[in-house]
């Protein structure tokens, strides 16, 4: 893996020497400094490495190489064309649930959350917001991946219409 030579990387691209597990190589590090510089560059994770940090990147690496094992194991070609449009439409997915169950709590908030004070939302204080990002993240990934096991088997996602 190339770390800052740009010349010799774009003679690879242009060259067509430039395998998929080089660049998988590239996307798990890039993967893997966005989380931490979303972690880092926020005060409410001051203390909350062990219960938020590392989980994630243990998360975000585990199911990263799953995906691409099983997706390169299967006969899938062009992992990365594949991840952006599953990425795409999963991470809408999940945002979507994730704003319906933040406004559910929002919702019943006065009845079962009278005294929850959710107006400290750092990670360390709550475990309710350790949960929240924690198990939104492995759904993420989990579908991800399942999304890469049937893509690669050629058995596209099938609804009980």
């Amino acid at each position: 893996m190339n770390w800052t030579n740009l010349q010799e990387i774009e003679q690879k691209i242009v060259e067509k020497q430039y395998s998929d597990k080089e660049a998988f190589h590239y996307f798990l590090g890039s993967a893997i400094l966005y989380t931490l510089s979303y972690f880092l560059l926020g005060e409410e994770y001051e203390n909350g490495y062990k219960l938020v940090v590392i989980p994630a990147l243990c998360i975000i690496i585990i199911t990263s190489i799953l995906s691409f094992k099983t997706y390169t194991k299967n006969g899938g070609t062009d992992f990365f064309k594949d991840y952006f449009a599953l990425n795409w439409v999963i991470g809408w997915r999940i945002f979507i649930l994730g704003l319906f169950f933040i406004s559910l709590v929002i919702i019943l908030n006065p009845v079962f959350f009278h005294t929850y004070d959710f107006k400290s939302f750092t990670s360390e204080n709550s475990p309710f917001w350790v949960g929240f990002e924690l198990g939104f993240g492995t759904i993420f990934y989990f579908l991800l991946y399942r999304s890469f096991k049937r893509v690669s088997l050629g058995k596209p996602y099938k609804s009980k219409r």
